[in-house]
């Protein structure tokens, strides 16, 4: 099989799938289990090569420290065209919509305005974060802080 070097997303009907029809939840979970971290990553790839930043998905395991339990996605190694020096982005990738985590089932659609936007977006910043912390426990993973050398032993791990 010859591999993808690009796809095209139609936003304008991916986000009213995600986003406001609340009779696809199981099917919506089956694709965003499916493509969403791919699609993820693929986006945040072609973000840094329009900054003029080479970056790519490395096969290596996000270490938090422990063996088991929540992990990031995965790392990103990201080089300026100018420079030699890499930095390395461990990265999550939330594809969240009105039936994951949480169960937020208020659809916002496409064409709501920035008041909507802006309201939607107060709301669901005080449902998921309080006394500073995130109130899911699985999402605290982003949270944990890694120093130097723990970047160094997660990239020599795989």
């Amino acid at each position: 099989m010859q591999p993808i070097d690009k796809i095209t997303v139609n936003l304008e009907a991916l986000l009213p799938f995600y986003d406001e029809n609340l009779e696809v939840s199981r099917h919506s979970n089956a694709i965003k289990t499916l493509a969403g971290e791919e699609l993820g990553f693929a986006l945040l790839i072609e973000h840094f090569r329009r900054i003029d930043v080479t970056a790519m998905l490395l096969n290596r395991t996000c270490n938090t420290g422990n063996r088991k339990g929540s992990r990031l996605d995965g790392w990103i190694e990201a080089k300026r065209i100018s420079s030699a020096t890499c930095t390395y982005y461990q990265v999550e990738v939330k594809s969240w919509s009105i039936h994951g985590v949480g169960g937020d089932s208020t659809p916002l659609p496409l064409t709501a305005s920035a008041e909507e936007l802006a309201t939607y977006k107060k709301r669901l910043w005080s449902h998921y974060w309080s006394n500073g912390q995130l109130t899911e426990p699985a999402l605290n993973k982003v949270l944990i802080p890694n120093s130097s050398d723990d970047v160094i032993k997660s990239l020599d791990i795989i």
